[in-house]
């Protein structure tokens, strides 16, 4: 250090200044991949936002129907009991229960997603009566929807095997609900 007040000058001179970078290029990377996962991790959330919504508005659709069915044929009994016969008190008391076992079947199958999402799904193999199931199925997706008519050929099909009639059961009354 010079002892004048003076700055030193260099005429002709350089002056080369030395930044490592290589720490804040690291940081840099670390942070884009940090931004990269958080992105993905928010696109994951979006989706999954939007498969709860669809998810309770179609449970809600689904858990109308019965609740309908049950509420109408109530209503039935309860303005003309005394013209109804026997066997009309029976039939809607067969609506009734048939609705009463949808709600349980989709109560059922909302506590399956749930297991499913948990990793702890129980299948239960045993000797099924696939035609008996697949009429059971059509009998009741022709009760919620009387409007439409259903065809099915069992023809083909063996008379029994070995499945989960409950897991049988949630499939199909999914695939003639959706259709």
């Amino acid at each position: 250090v010079p002892e004048s007040d003076q700055p030193l000058l260099c005429v002709g001179g350089e002056i080369i200044l030395h930044t490592d970078i290589t720490h804040y290029k690291q940081q840099e990377t670390r942070m884009q991949a940090q931004a990269r996962e958080l992105e993905q991790a928010l696109s994951m959330e979006k989706q999954v936002n939007t498969l709860h919504k669809q998810f309770v508005s179609m449970a809600s659709h689904e858990f109308r129907t019965p609740l309908a069915i049950i509420d109408g044929s109530a209503q039935l009994l309860e303005r003309e009991a005394e013209k109804l016969t026997p066997d009309r008190v029976r039939q809607r008391a067969e609506k009734i229960r048939g609705a009463v076992s949808r709600m349980t079947n989709l109560i059922e199958s909302t506590l399956t997603v749930a297991r499913l999402d948990a990793g702890k799904v129980d299948i239960a193999p045993r000797d099924c009566d696939l035609r008996a199931l697949i009429v059971d199925v059509c009998e009741r997706q022709q009760e919620l929807s009387p409007g439409h008519r259903l065809g099915v050929d069992l023809d083909a099909l063996p008379d029994r095997i070995i499945a989960d009639s409950k897991a049988i059961d949630q499939v199909l009354t999914n695939l003639f609900s959706n259709a």
